[in-house]
Formats: C-alpha cells, sequence, structure tokens
C-alpha cells in the first residue's frame, strides 16, 4: 500500500524500517519555532512552540541551529 503526502510517497510494509532510531529526547530552536521531542516506551511526543518571527531563508538552513 502506498500513499503521498505533500508529493512524497509512503509505504506500509510488514517489515521493520533498518534506520537508526532517533535520539530521544531532542530539542530544535530556530528564530520561529521550539521543537522538543521525546519518546516514552512505544510512544512519541513532540511539543511545537510557534514564535511569532517570521520565517527567512537564514532560519532553515539546516547546519546553522542543529
Amino acid at each position: 500500500m502506498q500513499w503521498n503526502v505533500w508529493d512524497c510517497p509512503f509505504h506500509l510494509t510488514d517489515v521493520m524500517p533498518r534506520y537508526d532510531a532517533i535520539q530521544s529526547p531532542f530539542t530544535v530552536k530556530v528564530p520561529f519555532v521550539e521543537m522538543a521531542y521525546r519518546e516514552e516506551g512505544a510512544v512519541a511526543y513532540l511539543e511545537l512552540v510557534i514564535c511569532e518571527t517570521a520565517m527567512d531563508d537564514e532560519s532553515l538552513d539546516p547546519g546553522t541551529h542543529l
């Protein structure tokens, strides 16, 4: 089974992905949003705090904030 979200394909399979797990917890802070991710057992939590700052090209540069 396949479906698209924002033109990105997703596939439903019965095989576990072979990717490294996301390090938990972690946070990302950029001028327009603060994001906090954590896992507790099999439950993942993603908290977003939207700031009143406009999003610009510099704030989207992945090497600037991670």
